[in-house]
């Protein structure tokens, strides 16, 4: 089922989206969760790893004026849609944030998730939006969203020093029917557990509004059921059972880079759209970025995921692969972007980060766990560039035959994702908060 699903929507994904349509009833809103929810205002203000985790993966960073998506934060979703929510689960209550009053709701008590000394995070991926621009597709691209969460939540332990244990199967069943929120588009993506030395503090008194965390909690249809094959694959996954399997953090000393105020993720989008004219990238090192990437490996999701870093001279270009070694290319950078080139000139830039894997991982590791770590790999260059001070955009607009011929790929393999060290000719108008 996994596989089908892949292989319709890795490299044909263009022709099998470009006929599907689909009349969604449903008011859109940039989010779901109901004005009437209880706030707990000590869980994220008293807590600090709670707050490290919602200021460095969560919050809004910054408001871009000139651009086609206005609020960001440190992890890139399509559209600024932010199909991947993380649910906290914590002495069985269940919370989300709401990132656009920037608290922390409480949407159920109850829940029989996890023990009072964990804390677990739940990613939880909604497609409503998406399928109204993607149909089919949205769950690929939403998975790779996820990743990026997925990443930074490593990320802030991993800088944190604090232990976790990522699920590699997850028994979603169990977690869904929990919830009160309307389920029909959501699928579990990844979920992260820790072990508490102490007590996190929370307001006792409070208890969730029962019936209004979501406001399409009365809805009585599933706009999705006319796109049979995503309909096939989200039922999967919301009637898994089994037992999950789980991996500590590991012991290695893994090279986390440092949290920062001042770091805000960027993806340099303007009105006008990306041509690099002047900027030579020259504090970008290439090889700084492979090792971080090799030295990060035993954090991932799926480890057997490959990538290869293009890096355009005045002559030609050099590929750097993820098992060390490297090969000159005759490329032209302009044939690697599929389509939107009026909004991104590719061939004026120097650094295109490639990732890719085999079909046959999908069995070992599963579809989410594949895709997370395509994610997790651009979220890895995406933090290293801003570091810097450059911008960095993960794409999935990439011209999957061009790229596969120049990096000599056979049949078995499928091209994932890109990304791409940028910049803006325009001077953005932003607030930071």
């Amino acid at each position: 089922m996994e596989i089908d699903y892949y292989k319709k929507y890795s490299a044909d994904r263009y022709k099998n989206t470009e006929e599907q349509y689909l009349t969604i009833l449903t008011p859109f809103r940039k989010q779901y969760l109901s004005p009437f929810n209880s706030v707990d205002e000590i869980f994220m203000r008293d807590n600090a790893i709670i707050d490290e985790l919602v200021k460095h993966t969560l919050k809004i960073r910054r408001y871009d004026l000139l651009s086609r998506y206005h609020d960001h934060n440190n992890s890139p979703s399509v559209r600024c849609m932010r199909s991947c929510s993380v649910l906290f689960i914590y002495n069985n209550s269940a919370f989300m944030y709401d990132v656009y009053k920037d608290v922390m709701i409480k949407i159920a008590d109850n829940i029989s998730i996890g023990t009072n000394s964990t804390l677990i995070m739940i990613g939880l991926n909604d497609l409503l939006n998406l399928v109204r621009f993607y149909s089919g597709f949205s769950l690929y691209i939403s998975t790779l969203d996820a990743g990026h969460v997925l990443y930074n939540i490593k990320h802030v332990l991993g800088t944190l020093a604090v232990p976790y244990q990522e699920y590699t199967q997850i028994g979603s069943k169990y977690i869904l029917e929990q919830l009160p929120l309307d389920t029909s588009s959501m699928y579990v993506s990844f979920m992260i557990e820790i072990e508490l030395s102490e007590k996190l503090k929370m307001d006792t008194n409070l208890q969730a509004v029962k019936g209004t965390a979501d406001v399409r909690s009365h809805k009585k249809f599933n706009e999705i059921s006319p796109l049979g094959d995503l309909k096939l694959i989200l039922d999967g996954y919301a009637a898994e059972t089994v037992s999950s399997s789980r991996r500590r953090s590991p012991n290695a000393v893994i090279p986390f880079l440092p949290l920062a105020e001042t770091l805000n993720r960027s993806s340099a989008h303007s009105m006008v759209g990306n041509f690099n004219m002047n900027e030579k990238f020259e504090r970008f090192d290439s090889a700084e970025l492979m090792k971080l990437l090799h030295d990060s490996k035993e954090v991932l999701a799926c480890p057997d995921v490959e990538y290869s870093l293009l890096v355009k001279n005045e002559h030609h270009t050099v590929a750097f692969h993820k098992n060390g070694k490297h090969a000159r290319l005759e490329s032209d950078f302009s044939k690697i972007m599929y389509n939107d080139h009026r909004f991104f000139d590719l061939k004026t830039y120097k650094f295109v980060l490639i990732s890719y894997s085999k079909t046959s991982h999908i069995q070992q590791y599963g579809l989410r766990n594949l895709l997370l770590t395509c994610g997790e790999i651009m979220q890895i260059a995406g933090l290293y560039a801003s570091s810097l001070g450059y911008a960095f955009r993960p794409m999935k607009n990439h011209n999957d035959e061009y790229i596969k011929g120049l990096l000599q790929l056979t049949d078995e393999y499928e091209v994932n994702y890109i990304g791409v060290v940028c910049n803006s000719s325009v001077k953005q108008f932003s607030l930071y908060l």
